[in-house]
C-alpha cells in the first residue's frame, strides 16, 4: 500500500491532538475507522506512518478530509469553510437530542462550535464539566429552556445564554417543533452526564 509522504512524529502527534480533542478513547477511534486500536497507537507514537487508504478512514471517522489533516499536519491550518450538510463528529446522541461539531478543537485552537439539536419535548440529561469552562448558546430555532441549578431561562431564536459549564446544566425543547442551539467554547473540557 502506498505510504504517506509525512513526518511519522508530526503526523502521530496530530492524530493524538485530535482524538483526545473529542475526549475519544483509543478503541472508539479504532472501532469508527476500522483500524485496530495497536495500529493507531503506533501512528500516534510516531512509529509508523498511514497508508493513504488507512489515513483515508482515520480522517473519515473524525470527520475530517485528508486535505484537512494533513494542513493541520503541517501547521498550516490558515481557513476552513464549513459547509452546510457536512458530515459532522457527533459528540453525544441521547434518546432525545444530539450533540455534534461543527468545529472541532484542533492542535492549532482549542476554540470549538457544537450544535445541539432537540426535537419537540426533547432535551439533553443534567450535565456538568469536570473543570470550569466558559460556554454561550446561541439558539437557532425553536424555544428552549436552559436549567442551570435551580434556575431556569426561556430562550428563543437569537437569544443567547452565557454560563460556566462546570455549574450542573440542561437544555429542553418545551416548543412546538424541534429546536436548534449553536455552542461555543475557547478551551475544550470533558463535559459529562450526572445524576
Amino acid at each position: 500500500m502506498e505510504q504517506m509522504e509525512t513526518d511519522p512524529q508530526r503526523t502521530g502527534r496530530a492524530l493524538r491532538e485530535l482524538r483526545v480533542s473529542r475526549a475519544w478513547p483509543l478503541r472508539r477511534l479504532a472501532a469508527a475507522s476500522g483500524c485496530s486500536a495497536s495500529f493507531i497507537s503506533q501512528i500516534e507514537q510516531g512509529k509508523t506512518s498511514p497508508s493513504l487508504v488507512s489515513t483515508k478512514r482515520i480522517c473519515r471517522a473524525l470527520g475530517l478530509t485528508v486535505a484537512e489533516f494533513l494542513q493541520m499536519n503541517d501547521g498550516r491550518m490558515e481557513a476552513k469553510v464549513i459547509r452546510a450538510g457536512s458530515p459532522s463528529t457527533i459528540v453525544y446522541k441521547w434518546p432525545r437530542a444530539t450533540l455534534r461539531y461543527l468545529l472541532p478543537p484542533n492542535d492549532q485552537s482549542s476554540f470549538s462550535i457544537l450544535v445541539l439539536d432537540i426535537p419537540e419535548r426533547g432535551g439533553t440529561p443534567w450535565r456538568a464539566a469536570r473543570r470550569s469552562m466558559n460556554e454561550t448558546g446561541i439558539v437557532l430555532e425553536g424555544r428552549v429552556y436552559f436549567q442551570i441549578g435551580r434556575e431556569t431561562v426561556e430562550a428563543g431564536p437569537s437569544d443567547a445564554v452565557h454560563f460556566d459549564l462546570v455549574q450542573r446544566h440542561r437544555w429542553r425543547n418545551r416548543g412546538p417543533g424541534p429546536a436548534r442551539v449553536l455552542l461555543l467554547n475557547a478551551n475544550f473540557t470533558e463535559v459529562l452526564d450526572v445524576p
